[in-house]
Formats: C-alpha cells, structure tokens, sequence
C-alpha cells in the first residue's frame, strides 16, 4: 500500500471512530442519584453522564489513531515518547539583553493601556458583584473566611481580591474591588508575553526570526483577554496560577540554571492554587501529574525531590497559618467538588448537533481532539525537523487543552464553553505561526532578509500593537483625578435607582438586627446592607442539598427577616421547586409580607 493510500486510509479510520463517538453519545446514560433539584434532576442526568461522553469522544478518536499509525506505519508510541527528552538549547536568543527591550515595550504598551481604562461606572451585576463583595465584607467583620462563608471558587477570588484592594487603596468600595481584578488582568497579559517569550526560544529559529516570532504571537495574544471584566475571555485572570506553572516548565525546558529552584516554585503554586479556584486547582493538579512524568522521563529526579518538599511544606504552612480555617476549608472544597454540578449543571449539547451552543461545543473538542492528535503525530514522525523541546511544548499545551475543558462540562453554557477554547487556540496559534515562518524561511530566507532590518520590522509591530491598544493620552494624563474618584466613589452610582431606594428602605427596618437572611440570588444585598448573613448559606445559587437545607434551617433562629422575590431569582430553577424542604419553611415561618421595589422582605412569625 503507497503511503498517500496509508494515509487516506488513517483518516478514514479517525473521521470514522468520531462518527461512532457522536453516535453514541446519546446513549450514554447513567440515572440521576443526588437529592438535589436542577436540571440534572429535572431531566433524570448524572453528572458523570458529561464527563463519560466527553472522555470517550476525545479518547477513543486518539486511540484509534494512535493504534492504527502502530499498525499501518509501524509506529511504536511507548518508545518514541521513551525518546523524548530535553535537547541542549542554543543561547543565543536568552543571552541577548536585546529581548529585554523588547518585554518592556510590549509591557509598557499594556500598562498604557490599563492607564487609558474609562474609569467610568456602570450599573454592577448584582448576581455576581456579592460573591466577591459579601464574603469580603464579612472577612472584613469577623476574620472567617470558609467557617462562617460558603465559598464555591476559591477564597482569593470571593474574599482576598477585594480585601487586598481595600486595603491598598483605602477606600472599601465598590470601585476599589473593580480595579482589583483589572490589575489582574494586567498581569496576565504580562505574563502572557513572558509564556511567549519561553515558547519562542524553544524553537529552532536563528535570533531573528525567534524575535519576529516573539512579536507574532505576542500580537495574537492582546486578542486572549481585555480590560472588559464583564465579557467572556478566551483567557481570564483566573488562569493566572496555570499560565505560572507553564511558564515556570518551559523555563526548565529551555535548559534553566534553576531547575531546583524554579520546581520548588511550582510545587509552591500547585497547592496554593486551591485557595485562588478550585476548578483552576484541579486543571493546574493535572498538569502538575504531567510534569511529574516528565521529570521521572527525563530522570531529573533532584527537581521532583525538591517539587515534593515544596508541594509538603506548602500544605503543612497553610495548615498552620489557618489555623481551625483549615478543616472548614477541606470541608467546603469537598462538599463543592460533590455538589456544585448538581447545583448548576447543564446538560452538554449533543456535537454536530442544532442543540444551543453545539456548534461551539463541536468547534472546541474538534479543535482539542486535532490538537492532540497533533502532538502525537509529532512524537511518532521522527523525520520531523522539530526539535524535541517544541514537541515536549506542544504536548503540554495539548494536554491542557484536554483538561480546561472541565469549564464546559457540568456548566455546559456558552461562556463556559468559550473559556474552554483559549488553550487550544494557543496551540493552534503557535502550530501554525511556527509553519508558517518555518514555510516563509525556506522560500524567502526570511532570517537573512529581517536580520538587518529587525529594528524596522520591530518598530513596525510596536506601532501596530500601540494602535491595537487602548492608548490615549488625555485619559493618560487625566489618570490620577479618574482613577481616585473611581475608586472613592459611592457605591450607590454603581447600582440601579430602584436598588438604592431598597437598601434605604429596608435599613430602617433592620438597622438593630445583627444578621439578615437571603431568600434571593441578588447576592450583593448584604454588602450593601452591611449586614452578615444568619447563615454561612448566604447565596441561594449556591446550595441544594436536603443536608444544607436542614442546616440553613437551623440557623434561621437568629433571624426576624428574610429578603425574597430578587431581580435575578428566574435564573435557574424556580425556588419552589430547588428548595423543597427550605421554602416551605420560609413561607410558613416568615409568612408576613411587605414589598419593596418590587422586591419582598417577610418578617418572622
């Protein structure tokens, strides 16, 4: 058989097993075993159902194709990847103190932009504002964080943001705990053009074209994230600890003379990332799994010692330094880990489908499946002119991919999907620049023909970036009046006028209680009330169990009100059926009404 007729033949074994995959995706089916109400419930789903079709159709496509290169090729995967090993790299591009300059301009590019923000307020989301609002404000109150709050991402991004902003621009508002996250995005668009940078030296490109290739994909990635909190990012701040730990591997790929210290490092971030999100933790825990391999393959066994003295001695300080928090926070982060997806899980479209979000669901795992098979058929072609650190790169990304797609399986939704799909954007950016160029070289002599006319070339990119931006010099120069009266500003320019109207209302009428009750998923209530919740169940969005029902119960005794009938409680499903047990008791209990711009407080029996 030719080799085109091999080939022909492969793919038609690939395209075929993700036929059979979307083909019994619909038949996958385990009966729904929890006792809380949601769409799961509602429609007799197991969460397992989505994590089941969605391993299956990555993995059996992979299979197949992996198994039929070992047949058709005669490909030997165990032993090509036996083979890949770190290669010495040339210090050329990481001696020149050139590439300096260039980090700092695009840095500097990225800091003007943060500077030319409109710091212009705009009416908060009050779904979300209170659960990075509240738990801060309750920190603030009596210094519990998991003992006296349900936390369901992590405490850094529901308490310890809004708190180090507070703290650093002393002022405790509304505005302050915005220009946190702001700052955070920053730093990622930082350190993404640092993660550049690694990947740009792992390549086989003399110093120029490394250079123009830096610039390249640097360019691409203004595109990941924007100063726009509110809109869906392919990359959010929230990937900040899993950007740190692949940039901290491919410096150890690229042959640092700290490969001690920088897997100490690691190991630091791979446990310090359960108090940053929990979803962020167990994909950085996956990659973490990857790098312990590939220290095990490459027989750096020194670097894995000291991983696992940083990954032990990390545990055993935030032990010590949370004292009785510790024990709350293990138990929160399992009660999440078991009940979140029956909370808010929604069922994942069928692929190829006309279900919502199909064509962006089919998009993403077409686009992680390739990325995948990608770096498997690099590994198996050992004709590639790639070298092994690009490979080992591309691996890593690939396998990523694979896991962030946890963002989109439970909370199968739009937004989530389209987080899902910043990894595997990446890889495909790098792939196919690196082509490119590779393409362009051989044709034109690219590096010879930029090599004397880099700075042009350069210049030229910086314009471009400098016009992709945000710039603006009077805002620039206006920064320090908009800034401070951004972040001074009272809180009620950031809420709606029939919001403020309540919170004045209803603070006559609770001004003596020490503690309120939400009945409502307009989370942002309490902070603006300045009243701590009866209960560590604050947020009706994020409980479900008959167990927390009865729990919340118990700790009603403390309350006289109770604030129901929020502007955003139609999101999800209805109350009357969610909670069972609690809304009877409620409407029982606190069955006296008095409604409020349009909002309802009922007072205790």
């Amino acid at each position: 058989m030719s080799f085109i007729k091999k080939n022909l033949f492969l793919y038609a074994l690939l395209f075929f097993s993700i036929y059979i995959t979307t083909f019994f995706w619909k038949f996958l089916h385990i009966p729904y075993n929890s006792d809380i109400v949601g769409e799961y419930s509602i429609n007799n789903y197991n969460a397992i159902n989505d994590i089941l079709k969605y391993l299956f159709f990555i993995l059996f496509p992979l299979s197949v194709y992996v198994l039929s290169r070992r047949i058709i090729f005669n490909d030997e995967i165990l032993k090509n990847l036996k083979n890949l090993k770190i290669e010495k790299q040339s210090k050329e591009f990481t001696n020149n103190l050139n590439y300096f300059f260039f980090i700092l301009i695009l840095s500097l590019i990225f800091v003007l932009d943060f500077i030319s923000i409109s710091w212009i307020t705009s009416k908060i989301d009050i779904f979300h504002a209170g659960q990075k609002l509240y738990p801060a404000f309750k920190y603030i109150t009596d210094k519990s964080i998991w003992s006296e709050t349900y936390i369901i991402v992590g405490a850094f991004y529901e308490v310890f943001l809004t708190v180090i902003s507070w703290k650093l621009l002393g002022a405790e508002t509304i505005g302050a705990s915005i220009v946190g996250e702001l700052f955070l995005v920053l730093i990622t668009k930082i350190l993404l053009i640092f993660l550049i940078y690694q990947v740009s030296k792992l390549t086989n490109f003399k110093f120029s074209l490394k250079i123009l290739y830096f610039f390249t994909l640097s360019f691409f990635s203004i595109y990941l994230i924007d100063f726009n909190i509110y809109s869906g990012d392919l990359i959010s701040w929230r990937d900040l600890p899993i950007l740190l730990t692949l940039f901290l591997f491919f410096l150890i790929l690229n042959d640092s003379n700290n490969k001690n210290f920088i897997s100490f490092i690691i190991g630091m971030v791979s446990i310090a990332v359960f108090l940053w999100s929990i979803d962020r933790a167990i994909i950085n825990t996956a990659l973490l799994l990857f790098i312990c391999l590939f220290f095990v393959q490459n027989k750096l066994f020194k670097e894995l010692i000291y991983l696992f003295v940083s990954i032990i001695s990390s545990i055993f300080f935030i032990y010590f330094s949370l004292d009785k928090e510790f024990y709350y926070f293990i138990e929160n982060t399992f009660l999440i880990l078991k009940e979140i997806n029956n909370i808010h899980g929604l069922i994942h479209p069928l692929p190829f489908s006309d279900d919502p979000n199909a064509s962006r669901a089919t998009k993403t795992l077409l686009f992680i499946l390739s990325s995948l098979i990608i770096s498997f058929n690099l590994i198996l072609n050992i004709r590639s002119n790639v070298n092994n650190n690009f490979k080992i790169l591309l691996l890593t990304i690939s396998i990523l991919s694979f896991f962030t797609y946890i963002h989109a399986i439970g909370r199968s939704d739009g937004g989530h999907i389209k987080q899902a799909f910043g990894f595997p954007i990446i890889f495909f950016t790098i792939l196919i620049v690196y082509y490119l160029f590779n393409y362009l070289n051989k044709l034109l002599n690219l590096e010879s023909l930029i090599e004397h006319r880099l700075k042009y070339v350069l210049f030229f990119f910086s314009i471009i970036f400098l016009f992709n931006s945000n710039f603006d010099v009077k805002k620039i120069l206006n920064f320090n009046n908009s800034f401070n009266e951004f972040v001074t500003k009272e809180d009620k320019h950031f809420i709606s006028n029939e919001d403020y109207e309540f919170i004045l209302e209803v603070n006559k009428i609770i001004d003596e209680e020490k503690c309120i009750q939400l009945y409502t998923n307009d989370s942002i209530l309490l902070y603006l009330l300045k009243k701590t919740s009866c209960s560590k169940y604050y947020w009706p969005w994020s409980y479900g169990s008959s167990k927390t029902q009865e729990f919340l119960i118990n700790n009603l005794n403390d309350s006289k009100f109770i604030i129901t009938n929020g502007y955003s409680d139609n999101w999800g499903t209805p109350f009357n059926k969610k909670f069972i047990i609690l809304d009877p008791y409620i409407k029982t209990n606190f069955s006296y009404v008095k409604t409020i711009s349009n909002r309802a407080i009922r007072y205790k029996n």
